[in-house]
């Protein structure tokens, strides 16, 4: 039993819990929504970088760059012998959808020099 203090804390914090999962879900999930739905198919070749894993993350072997700054992820998870192959440097072409409201990475392939 959470008792009277622990019901009203948990009361309390609903707003608090209401409004992150809004927030999410506006700035994140409805655009990429929109943009899988209605953008129109687009392919760049970015150069990412090897990212550090920070903390007990899902991803073990993430790069990102200055194409991802913006996305949420901020990262695109590779496997390791992708993660190993290369340098710091990361050559990818990024295949996907874009609208105004950004681009939603649909499959990404790694670019080496053969």
């Amino acid at each position: 039993r959470l008792g009277k203090l622990g019901y009203g804390l948990s009361v309390l914090s609903m707003p608090l819990v209401f409004s992150m999962v809004c927030w999410v879900l506006g700035s994140h999930a409805i655009p990429a929504l929109f943009t899988f739905l209605v953008g129109e198919d687009k392919e760049y070749v970015v150069d990412l970088e090897k990212t550090k894993k920070i903390g007990r993350s899902v991803c073990a072997y993430p790069v990102g760059g200055e194409f991802l700054v913006l996305a949420f992820p901020n990262y695109i998870c590779v496997n390791k012998s992708e993660y190993f192959l290369v340098g710091d440097n990361v050559p990818m072409k990024l295949t996907g959808k874009e609208s105004f409201l950004g681009f939603y990475v649909s499959n990404y392939q790694l670019i080496t020099k053969d």
